[in-house]
């Protein structure tokens, strides 16, 4: 579940938060904080997803939209 949704969420999502223990603890652009996670529980999430190496990142347009 989690390999599918983390990438979903990056093709849809402009902005992510990491929870880890019902706290955010990292919060940013998508992009970026996928790119770069500066906390273990977001590094954890991208390795299990194996979205350092499949992620892409497309941003989504009202226009691409329509």
């Amino acid at each position: 579940m989690l390999g599918e949704s983390l990438p979903l969420a990056a093709r849809h999502a402009g902005r992510l938060a990491v929870l880890h223990q019902g706290r955010i603890v990292e919060a940013g652009p998508t992009a970026a904080l996928l790119s770069r996670p500066s906390h273990p529980a977001t590094a954890a999430l991208v390795a299990t997803a194996g979205a350092a190496r499949h992620l892409a990142v497309v941003p989504i347009t009202a226009a691409a939209i329509d």
